[in-house]
């Protein structure tokens, strides 16, 4: 049998720009990566968002590339770094069965869909894959009023039950 190695730990384009990046572990290394998962962290209890008012995600409790520059805490909006496919993903309950949870992706602010809609269940949420623009600006609304349950703890904790996550799965060039 043959067998070679090549020792290398970066492949560039042509153009001399940095391609491709493997670590000393052998992990391929993407050009970006961007990643948060964001939690409403405050006093404890039921809050109602109106719409045109983004759930308030004032937490980021972990991040990953550039995830956490990606994401703000005061508008509670997320920035496409690049254009990619993405993994969005949101989960939350309702105070009673009875209330409905209306939660919609917002990107450059219109609602993609009833997203994240709940209808007699307190379960709130979903995860999905979505093409996205670089610039493009995403945020978790309701398209009526709405509530959802916040929690002074960090994670981990299992006092919390809101959450979303916003990942770059892969660039698209």
């Amino acid at each position: 049998s043959m067998s070679s190695t090549i020792g290398v730990q970066n492949i560039a384009h042509t153009n001399g720009t940095n391609a491709m990046t493997i670590s000393d572990g052998g992990v391929v290394v993407p050009r970006k990566q961007s990643h948060v998962l964001v939690i409403p962290q405050g006093a404890t209890g039921y809050q109602t968002v109106s719409t045109g008012t983004f759930l308030p995600f004032n937490h980021i409790s972990e991040s990953l590339g550039t995830g956490s520059s990606d994401f703000s805490t005061t508008t509670y909006k997320y920035t496409a770094p690049c254009k990619g496919l993405y993994l969005i993903s949101y989960k939350g309950v309702t105070e009673t069965a009875a209330d409905d949870g209306k939660w919609a992706l917002y990107i450059n602010g219109t609602a993609l869909n009833q997203t994240f809609y709940s209808d007699d269940s307190r379960n709130v949420g979903a995860s999905f894959t979505k093409i996205l623009q670089s610039g493009d600006v995403l945020g978790i609304s309701p398209t009526a009023s709405s509530a959802f349950f916040r929690h002074a703890a960090n994670l981990p904790s299992t006092s919390n039950y809101t959450y979303a996550t916003f990942t770059l799965l892969q660039e698209i060039v």
